[in-house]
């Protein structure tokens, strides 16, 4: 996380979220030998869990002072939620038979879509100080 605080955040945010989306979306890929399969998953997880601690200090520089707490439980609330909701969706998705692919497809939606959002927040914010992260 130290590299957030000396580059631009939310740019380095949504680069690592679409890069995790596109090593998740691999995983699923038939063809892949189990090598590479292992190495994808090792990069999914250093992109996505590694990028949730950035999102979460994020959180805490969006908010003003008064609502920053609300801010942040929401933040970690709604990520909590998608870890309820993602294995009763894929359970759905694995009883009509959709194949691994296409499941590996659908898990990586979330992270691209955080990208879309944390990038359109990189061109609406004020640039202020050098680091919103090294507060």
């Amino acid at each position: 996380m130290r590299y957030l605080d000396r580059m631009q955040p939310l740019g380095l945010l949504a680069l690592r979220l679409v890069l995790g989306a596109v090593m998740i979306a691999g995983v699923g890929r038939p063809d892949f030998p189990v090598a590479a399969v292992c190495a994808l998953v090792l990069l999914a997880g250093a992109t996505i869990v590694g990028g949730q601690p950035g999102i979460n200090a994020l959180a805490t520089f969006l908010y003003p002072t008064q609502l920053r707490a609300t801010g942040v439980g929401w933040c970690l609330g709604i990520g909590r939620a998608g870890s309820i909701v993602g294995p009763m969706a894929a359970a759905q998705l694995i009883a009509h038979q959709y194949t691994n692919e296409s499941l590996f497809m659908f898990a990586a939606i979330p992270a691209v879509f955080s990208s879309l959002m944390i990038a359109g927040m990189a061109k609406t914010q004020p640039r202020r100080h050098p680091s919103p992260l090294a507060l």
